[in-house]
């Protein structure tokens, strides 16, 4: 059943988005070195991949907090989202990094919860777009 947009609100949506950016990145670059026994994922990736999600999450915030949500900025973050499950999937099936089942488990896990709220976001933008502010 497709979601009815007047139904979701996109500021909540793109607010947890960012919050879920920041409380990964956070966790990846603090906790890169416990994990990476766990994991198999190395201390390095797991610190750069935290480290780009910080960025993404200031954008995410930025884009929620405008009075009118940009049509082009809810653009961005779901193409941004995409490539990101994208290239989750893509490390796990060319074997680019060689992961735990917890690993595999946590890279899909995220991979499925950035998928949801992509979806969220996708059904829940604007219909219409004045200039570049949606409505």
């Amino acid at each position: 059943m497709p979601f009815d947009r007047k139904s979701l609100p996109l500021r909540p949506i793109l607010m947890a988005d960012a919050a879920a950016c920041l409380v990964m990145g956070i966790g990846l670059i603090g906790l890169a070195g416990p994990l990476e026994p766990l994991t198999g994922l190395s201390q390095t990736f797991a610190m750069v991949a935290g480290a780009l999600l910080l960025p993404v999450a200031a954008f995410i915030l930025v884009v929620a907090s405008r009075p009118a949500i940009p049509a082009a900025g809810v653009a961005v973050i779901v193409a941004g989202n995409v490539g990101w499950i994208a290239a989750s999937l893509l490390i796990l099936a060319t074997g680019m990094v060689q992961t735990t089942a917890l690993g595999t488990t946590l890279v899909l896990a995220q991979a499925a919860a950035v998928a949801v709220i992509t979806a969220l976001e996708h059904a829940a933008r604007p219909a219409r777009i004045v200039g570049q502010a949606a409505i």
